[in-house]
């Protein structure tokens, strides 16, 4: 009767654990059926305060960690990415799994993801993209938004980045994502490479008085150098734990120059497993491309 009680209340508290951190839904595990493969797919892990600009996309470093904690008290076996497939595909996947992706390689995922990652033992893909890897700035389209939010108190009337004399009040609904499209449009009309788009960067964090450079030091929305990840894979594949692949179906071959400069090599998904590649898309369900 004590041992029926004792498992009864270790299973409420799994349960309670599972509803406080988000993974109710992780309690499925065990009635689903043994070829069951979960992929949990992450957008970064906030750094400064990304998780409350972008609730949808950023987790606190402190969520995820309980997000980790709730599948290690659940038993759930977090496999692979390649292996885990290679299991579905021959019919060898006896018991529920889950994977773990991150996407675009951050900077993020080396300071924060990482370590904890490790510390729980669990594997994961990080799907890299190259362009701003190699220009290390932040990523233009994202970066926009965030700076943006940032000076949320600011109302805006600028032709040089908006190409229009309307008056955006940041504070109202709807004004950071109009304006976030306007100057992206402005953007591509003009065709403006990267150092350029960056200026605009610096620019628009000028008029919105947010200091710039402070901005680019943190690191914050800004990919991997290739540098890093290296060392991340060199990490990751001492304990099996990390994969690196690329993200999009052509990826630049100056990155690719210099990762291999690091004597690791990158793994790039094979003709015959297609299903690895993670290819960006618009809400229009074009491809998109980087930054």
């Amino acid at each position: 009767m004590e041992d029926q009680e004792n498992y009864n209340s270790r299973r409420s508290s799994i349960f309670a654990f599972a509803q406080k951190t988000g993974l109710l839904k992780a309690v499925r595990f065990l009635r689903v059926p043994h070829n069951f493969l979960t992929i949990l797919c992450y957008h970064g892990i906030s750094q400064v305060d990304e998780h409350l600009w972008r609730p949808q996309l950023y987790l606190s470093s402190a969520r995820f960690q309980r997000r980790l904690q709730a599948i290690e008290a659940l038993h759930v076996p977090v496999l692979p990415l390649e292996q885990a497939l290679d299991q579905l595909h021959n019919g060898a996947l006896n018991k529920p799994a889950l994977v773990i992706t991150f996407d675009d390689g951050w900077s993020d995922f080396a300071s924060m993801a990482w370590p904890l990652l490790r510390e729980y033992g669990f594997p994961a893909t990080v799907y890299q993209t190259s362009y701003y890897s190699i220009y290390n700035r932040p990523v233009f389209d994202t970066a926009i938004s965030y700076l943006l939010w940032k000076g949320r108190d600011c109302s805006l009337r600028d032709r040089t980045i908006t190409g229009t004399d309307r008056t955006y009040r940041l504070a109202e609904d709807g004004a950071v994502a109009d304006l976030t499209r306007t100057i992206h449009a402005q953007a591509a009309e003009n065709n403006l490479g990267g150092e350029e788009k960056d200026e605009v960067l610096r620019y628009l964090a000028q008029r919105l008085g947010i200091d710039y450079d402070e901005f680019v030091e943190s690191r914050t929305l800004q990919l991997m150098r290739p540098a890093e990840v290296a060392e991340v894979s060199r990490q990751g594949r001492m304990s099996n734990f990390i994969r690196i692949a690329t993200s999009c179906l052509r990826t630049n071959r100056l990155f690719l120059k210099k990762f291999e400069r690091t004597g690791i090599g990158l793994r790039k998904p094979s003709v015959n497993r297609p299903f690895t590649f993670a290819i960006p898309m618009d809400i229009t369900g074009r491809n998109s491309g980087n930054g």
